[in-house]
């Protein structure tokens, strides 16, 4: 669903910041 996707989109953004 929107919500799932939303969440990945925050996780890969979280990696980005982290890597």
């Amino acid at each position: 669903g929107t919500q799932y996707h939303n969440a990945v989109q925050k996780f890969m953004n979280v990696c980005k910041l982290q890597k």
